[in-house]
C-alpha cells in the first residue's frame, strides 16, 4: 500500500512540475494600435485609452509601451499606422530577447522618428532571438533630442610641478545620453601652453574607458615615471561615434623634473639610516638653511660639517636679544656617536666644534621691545 501511495505521489509531483513549467514558458503578446477605438486622440501617444493594458481590446498606443511590458519570449504586435512622438523613437530592448513585428507589414507600419532619433536601439547584450520585423522607419537621427556627450576636465586645476615618477591625479565629469560613448585620457608636451602638441611631441593616451553613468565624476591616478621632463597639457576626449568628438583640457599643467636623488625620509636617520638626526634649539629657527661640509676646519684628518640655523638665538650673548642667526661646525669623529639624536646647542658643549653668532644688529631696542629686524645667516 505504501508503494502505491509512494507512486501515485511521484505521478502528482511530476504532473505538478510539468505544470508549472508550462506556465514558466507561457508566452504572452502585446498590441500596440496608434488609433484604437478607446484611444480619445488617435496617433498622440500621451493621449490613451483609460482602459489601455496591452490587450487586443486595450492596446498600447506607443510602441514603447509594449516593449517595457514584454519578458523573454513574449512578442510586441504592432497595427498598421504611422507611429510618432514619445515612446516610437529610440526603442530599446533593454536587453529582452523579444519580438516586435507589425501586424499588416512594412508598406502599412510606419515609425516616423522626425529627427528626434533612432528607430531602434541596441546596445544591452541583445542576441539574434531579438527580433525586429516588418517596419519602414523614416526621418531617424542620432543627432536629435538624444543630444552629443559632453566632457569636462576637473583635475589638475592648477599647475603642479612633480619630479618623474610622482602620481598625478586626474579626474573629469562625463555625460552621454544614450550610454555607448568611450573617454580616452591623454597628455602631450606643451611648452607653449596652446593646447596643441609642441613640434615632434606625440598624443600619449593614458586611459580609454566606457563612458559612466551621467554626472558622475571619474578619476585616473597618472604615474609619470618613465615620462620626459617638461610641461605637459592633459585632455580628455568622449566620443560616441555617431556626434562629432568632444575635447576638453584641464585648467592646470603638469610640469616633469628629473629626479636628482631618491626620496630619502631625514626623521629615519639614526633609526633606518646611518647618521644623526641634528634638532634645532629654538622655535623658528629653521634649522638646516644652509649646510656644507667636506672641509677639514681643524685639520684633524676628518672631514667637518656646518649647519646654519638662520634665525638661531645667541641667548648667551644677550638674552632675549635675538633671534639673530647661528652657524654651528661639527668637527668630523671617527665611528660613530653613540646618540642617534643630538640637539644642535650642544656643539662645543658634548659635541665637538664651534657655535657661531650672527653679528648683533645696531639698536636693537625700541622702546624696550627686541626689533632688529634681521634677515638672519642665510649661507654658509
Amino acid at each position: 500500500m505504501s508503494g502505491l501511495l509512494s507512486h501515485r505521489m511521484l505521478v502528482v509531483l511530476l504532473i505538478g512540475m510539468l505544470a508549472a513549467a508550462g506556465d514558466a514558458c507561457a508566452q504572452t503578446t502585446w498590441y500596440v494600435d496608434d488609433d484604437a477605438p478607446g484611444d480619445p486622440n488617435a496617433g498622440d501617444p500621451t493621449s490613451s485609452d483609460p482602459n489601455e493594458d496591452g490587450s487586443a481590446a486595450h492596446p498600447f498606443d506607443a510602441i514603447g509601451e509594449g516593449i517595457n511590458a514584454a519578458v523573454n519570449g513574449d512578442t510586441v504586435l504592432v497595427l498598421d499606422g504611422t507611429y510618432t512622438g514619445a515612446g516610437n523613437y529610440n526603442l530599446d530592448f533593454g536587453g529582452r530577447l523579444i519580438t516586435v513585428r507589425s501586424a499588416g507589414g512594412a508598406a502599412n507600419c510606419v515609425i516616423d522618428c522626425q529627427g528626434a532619433g533612432r528607430g531602434f536601439y541596441f546596445h544591452n547584450g541583445e542576441t539574434a532571438a531579438a527580433v525586429v520585423e516588418g517596419f519602414t522607419i523614416t526621418n531617424g537621427s542620432t543627432n536629435g533630442n538624444e543630444g552629443a556627450p559632453t566632457i569636462t576636465m576637473i583635475m589638475p586645476t592648477t599647475d603642479q610641478s612633480v619630479f618623474q615618477g610622482d602620481a598625478v591625479d586626474i579626474s573629469w565629469v562625463d555625460t552621454d545620453p544614450d550610454d555607448n560613448a568611450e573617454v580616452t585620457v591623454f597628455v602631450f608636451l606643451d611648452e607653449d601652453r596652446n593646447h596643441s602638441p609642441d613640434p615632434g611631441a606625440v598624443t600619449l593616451k593614458l586611459l580609454i574607458t566606457s563612458e559612466d553613468p551621467d554626472g558622475a565624476s571619474d578619476i585616473y591616478t597618472w604615474l609619470t615615471a618613465g615620462f620626459e621632463e617638461g610641461t605637459y597639457t592633459v585632455g580628455a576626449t568622449i566620443d560616441d561615434y555617431d556626434n562629432p568628438p568632444v575635447v576638453d583640457f584641464a585648467l592646470g599643467q603638469v610640469i616633469i623634473s628629473a629626479q636628482q636623488c631618491p626620496p630619502l625620509d631625514l626623521g629615519r636617520i639614526g633609526a633606518r639610516f646611518a647618521g644623526i638626526l641634528w634638532r634645532g634649539w629654538n622655535s623658528g629657527d629653521m634649522a638646516g638653511y644652509a649646510l656644507d661640509g667636506g672641509m677639514d676646519v681643524n685639520g684633524d684628518g676628518f672631514d667637518d660639517m656646518i649647519i646654519i640655523s638662520r634665525f638661531g638665538d645667541p641667548f648667551y650673548l644677550r638674552p632675549g636679544a635675538g633671534p639673530w642667526g647661528e652657524g654651528y661646525l661639527i668637527y668630523g669623529q671617527q665611528g660613530r656617536l653613540v646618540e642617534p639624536e643630538q640637539e644642535l646647542n650642544s656643539v662645543a658643549a658634548v659635541i665637538p666644534g664651534t657655535i657661531y653668532a650672527a653679528p648683533r644688529p645696531v639698536d636693537i631696542y625700541v622702546g624696550g621691545v627686541t626689533d632688529n629686524g634681521s634677515s638672519g645667516i642665510m649661507s654658509v
